[in-house]
């Protein structure tokens, strides 16, 4: 329920104040800043808490007298490997088109020194016993009354994100609740590499090689880079390459050939969350899919020139055989 929306406004579902005290402040503290002043407290916990369980929801710094942004945040976490995967995946990362900085918050009551220190590491690992968590897959010993509260429900219904819905059933009441107690033990973990896909091996002890999704090799495959055909009016471009243009888009971009990198850069100014117009799907009869968000008009009804080439070079590419192939690269836009 952490953040969730409840009557138009993000809820805050955090732990008691005792219960951090006791057995979850270790020192797992990170300072993150430079950030946007339009970034909110559910948008940083939702590009931070994928990295494991947090003590509390992060609070954005605000002025007291206005309630605007400070351009800084906090975030703890109940473990020191998930700061550490945290510091690692996003300091430097762009949010909301600004590179963000990440690393251990300084100490209040030592100055100059930071968290994450080696004495932090070895009190948190003295605390925290993995003994207790591996036990949480043997199923608990169940009542006469919980054991016929399974046998009525007599299933296991999963319902995933995807809309995907999985039942399961056995006949053995007590095995029904193994399984539950299985999924749970694998499901809900404090950390991402915790998940059961990253523990799993085979029993060969030889991990099967996974095949990677590779964008470009994907449009290669539609026959965008090819120097003929309808694939000759598309082009490769690596102007998002560290996430500059948009945070929400790959760094491997497909664009019309006539369009230059700088154009992009104008075009992604003009749209909703820098989202321009780029290539997702390529037919071989030349029609593509494109996507990209609103552009912001406003009420001044505001215009973007670059923008307008930008589509009117993606229509252009659908034209009948026999359309001239797109200008050199001296008359790129």
């Amino acid at each position: 329920m952490n953040m969730i929306k409840l009557f138009g406004k993000p809820i805050r579902v955090n732990m008691s104040a005792a219960d951090r005290r006791t057995t979850q402040d270790i020192g797992a503290k990170l300072f993150v800043g430079n950030l946007d002043l339009s970034i909110d407290d559910k948008l940083l916990y939702d590009a931070f808490g994928a990295f494991g369980s947090m003590v509390q929801t992060p609070q954005i710094a605000r002025d007291q007298l206005s309630g605007n942004s400070r351009g800084f945040a906090f975030v703890s976490y109940t473990t020191f490997e998930a700061a550490d995967l945290a510091i690692q995946s996003m300091d430097g990362q762009y949010l909301a088109n600004k590179p963000i900085n990440v690393k251990y918050a300084f100490k209040k009551d030592a100055k100059g020194e930071r968290h994450g220190s080696a004495a932090e590491r070895m009190l948190a690992a003295e605390a925290h016993s993995d003994s207790d968590y591996e036990q949480q897959i043997e199923p608990q010993a169940l009542s006469a009354e919980e054991l016929a509260v399974w046998a009525l429900q007599g299933a296991i219904r999963i319902r995933c994100h995807n809309f995907v819905f999985v039942t399961l059933r056995s006949s053995s009441v007590r095995n029904l609740y193994g399984v539950f107690a299985t999924i749970k033990y694998f499901s809900c973990v404090s950390l991402l590499k915790s998940l059961y896909a990253f523990k799993y091996h085979t029993d060969s002890g030889k991990d099967i090689p996974a095949k990677h999704f590779d964008l470009r090799t994907e449009f290669q495959r539609m026959g965008v880079g090819n120097a003929d055909g309808v694939s000759r009016y598309w082009r490769f471009s690596e102007s998002n390459r560290k996430f500059q243009l948009c945070a929400t888009y790959p760094p491997l971009l497909v664009v019309p050939s006539k369009i230059s990198d700088a154009t992009l850069t104008y075009v992604a100014w003009y749209r909703s969350k820098a989202r321009l117009p780029a290539l997702c799907y390529l037919h071989p009869n030349g029609f593509s899919m494109t996507r990209s968000s609103q552009p912001m008009v406003g009420l001044q009804q505001a215009r973007s020139v670059q923008d307008e080439k930008l589509v009117e070079a993606i229509l252009a590419t659908s034209e009948p055989t026999g359309t001239p192939p797109p200008p050199s690269s001296s008359s790129i836009i």
